[in-house]
């Protein structure tokens, strides 16, 4: 008794192209960020207090990550203070450019993602909701991802 069994097996050359385009899809360079920490602070002299925190170079969009907020040490409150964050003008803010508000001396919030971004023309800025009495620190530390313009806007697509 003779068995004759045969098998056939093949590769199409679409299956081939499927299976390099995944390799090179994998190969290619993601756009990613650069991941900073600004920090400002200054000490009261019986005014707002403005914290500027920069902006973006040309180029180049912040998303920001989280804020912290601290006082004289990292713990004790500055009470009846709140802190608002906004990006714009540092000269000229106004509630149109106005993203957080209640922040309190001292607390971490962090952003969720995609919620905030700060873009060339705008500084990041934190302000004090009431006077800040002489000789009472207030700062700020913001972490921020960094990403190239090109990468995250829908501009002109280069």
């Amino acid at each position: 008794m003779d068995i004759d069994a045969s098998i056939s097996a093949g590769i199409s050359i679409g299956d081939i192209e499927k299976v390099a385009d995944g390799i090179v899809g994998r190969l290619k360079d993601e756009p990613r960020p650069f991941y900073l920490s600004r920090t400002a602070s200054a000490t009261g002299t019986g005014a707002i207090v403005f914290l500027d925190l920069g902006a973006p170079p040309t180029g180049s969009i912040w998303q920001i990550r989280c804020i912290t907020l601290f006082g004289n040490d990292d713990h004790t409150v500055v009470s009846s203070v709140t802190g608002s964050l906004y990006t714009g003008d540092y000269l000229n803010l106004s509630l149109a450019s106005l993203k957080v508000t209640g922040l309190s001396f001292p607390s971490t919030t962090f952003i969720p993602d995609t919620a905030i971004w700060c873009h060339p023309n705008e500084n990041l800025v934190i302000a004090t909701s009431a006077i800040i009495s002489a000789g009472q620190q207030v700062g700020a530390n913001v972490v921020v991802e960094e990403w190239k313009e090109r990468d995250v806007s829908r501009s002109l697509g280069y």
